[in-house]
């Protein structure tokens, strides 16, 4: 239990201040109350620690959240320009593909009189197809 507990005091940024808060307090009560050279030298260096920490924290927090909305802000540009260019570019390839009816030279031939018998099958005498992205009509 007290592994869960520590666990979710690690992760939280408040927590980590408060904390730190509690550490500093209790470094104070160290300075104040035990009589010890040697405890009293590790309490000022805890103390100071804790004091860096809770000053620089905040702006530490706030600085990492504005660098990954930079960096998140960043990439949905790049998506942005990578599909605008892949969506040029297959406008391009369909249209050198698949030319337009007007600029093809005239209507689209008729079926031929004679037609395999597979032909025939496939597409019947009174079905005419004339779609550029079909593959059996190009």
């Amino acid at each position: 239990m007290i592994h869960l507990v520590l666990s979710y005091l690690w992760a939280s940024a408040y927590a980590q201040l408060g904390l730190a808060g509690i550490t500093l307090i209790a470094a104070v009560a160290v300075f104040l109350w035990v009589p010890l050279p040697g405890a009293r030298h590790v309490a000022v260096a805890v103390a100071s620690v804790c004091l860096i920490f809770l000053f620089l924290a905040p702006k530490l927090y706030i600085e990492g959240i504005r660098h990954e909305k930079a960096k998140w802000d960043a990439a949905e540009a790049a998506a942005e320009r990578n599909g605008e260019a892949a969506r040029i570019a297959a406008e391009q390839q369909v249209a050198s593909e698949f030319p337009l009816p007007s600029t093809v030279g005239g209507p689209a031939p008729a079926a031929a009189p004679h037609r395999t018998f597979l032909q025939r099958m496939l597409r019947p005498r009174g079905v005419q197809h004339h779609d550029k992205l079909d593959r059996d009509d190009r």
